[in-house]
């Protein structure tokens, strides 16, 4: 499964659809007018207080994957010493689409950060402001983005950028605590444009996170699709994965590029990993949906397929929440449960 291109242009590997134009006028218009219905409730009860510790504060520099989720699709992810952040942004992706809750840790909080991984260019996953920031803190960190997004960060004033095609792999090495962090550029079903006519002149995809035997998985943007399976094949054992659940609607054009919540559990499955944590929900107002809707309809799907899920996890961290993610550990199976929601572990709750 690798990338095809046509005329300048990279193409998915299933039945691609736009949306158009009568129904971006439509979306942005219920954008619009929609656009503070639920914000209360959304923040009153899935947002953590500012202060809150972030994932590398107790980093000791074992495999276990701590994660924290900033909003949207930005995470900070530490594990064998190493920081990343994924798809960084703490603003507004534009005047149409204002920020619904504040990051869930703030641009001068951030921990010393080694590598930012970009899933794709569209500008609430490729935010130049955020990365100027980062690079400013940290001018060693290095920058991984898909194919044809290099000129751009180049010309945004960044040096250490490297592009990416599907099945990329990469490495970082942290001497003084040997471990070795790799990095792996996968395929996603989805799109790429920065300005009116370079649609899909640069890639998409998604990322695996890897040290010793433990791998986070950061989907991006992504439809439905045979690669969810083909990335299981190549990586077994997946400790947490960090999946879109949202927009849900309208279903007929989005369907073509992103995820449902019931998708995503979907490809959840197929990937077989242990952990699910959903993202790309609460922070902007994408689609025709309610903000609440992608996670009520997340945990009724897996209320609804517990019986498949006995030995699977479901976290769903608030905006500034951490996760200490422990590896799945052998049940027997009348020990098997399946709880709706499991709290994420605390570090003083892990054994020493």
């Amino acid at each position: 499964m690798f990338p095809f291109k046509k005329q300048g242009r990279f193409l998915n590997y299933i039945e691609e659809q736009q949306e158009g134009f009568a129904g971006v006028v439509r979306m942005c218009t219920r954008a619009i007018f929609q656009r503070n219905t639920g914000i209360d409730e959304l923040r009153a009860g899935w947002v953590t207080l500012p202060g809150a510790p972030h994932a590398s504060e107790t980093a000791s520099g074992d495999d276990i994957p701590r994660i924290q989720w900033i909003g949207h699709s930005s995470f900070l992810i530490t594990i064998g010493g190493f920081t990343v952040i994924t798809d960084p942004i703490f603003g507004s992706s534009s005047w149409l689409f204002p920020r619904w809750t504040p990051p869930g840790i703030s641009l001068d909080a951030l921990p010393h950060i080694d590598a930012v991984l970009i899933s794709h260019n569209h500008y609430d996953h490729l935010d130049i402001p955020s990365i100027r920031l980062i690079a400013k803190r940290n001018p060693l960190v290095q920058i991984f983005a898909p194919w044809g997004d290099r000129a751009l960060l180049v010309r945004s004033g960044f040096s250490r950028v490297t592009e990416c095609m599907w099945w990329d792999d990469f490495s970082l090495v942290h001497d003084a605590l040997k471990q070795k962090l790799e990095l792996y550029f996968l395929p996603a079903v989805h799109w790429s444009r920065r300005a009116l006519f370079d649609r899909n002149r640069s890639l998409w995809g998604s990322w695996i996170v890897r040290v010793g035997e433990q791998a986070v998985y950061f989907a991006g943007d992504t439809a439905s699709g045979e690669h969810f399976k083909a990335i299981a094949h190549e990586f077994p054992s997946i400790n947490t994965a960090l999946m879109p659940v949202s927009p849900c609607e309208p279903r007929a054009s989005m369907r073509f590029v992103h995820l449902s919540a019931e998708d995503a559990g979907e490809a959840f499955l197929a990937l077989g990993a242990h952990r699910f944590v959903p993202m790309h929900w609460g922070t902007y107002h994408f689609g025709e949906d309610h903000p609440l809707v992608p996670i009520r309809r997340l945990t009724a799907w897996w209320e609804r397929e517990k019986e498949q899920l006995l030995d699977r996890q479901l976290a769903l961290l608030k905006i500034g929440e951490c996760c200490v993610c422990t590896p799945a550990l052998p049940q027997k199976v009348e020990e098997q449960q399946s709880p709706l929601y499991v709290r994420p572990a605390r570090e003083s709750e892990l054994a020493p």
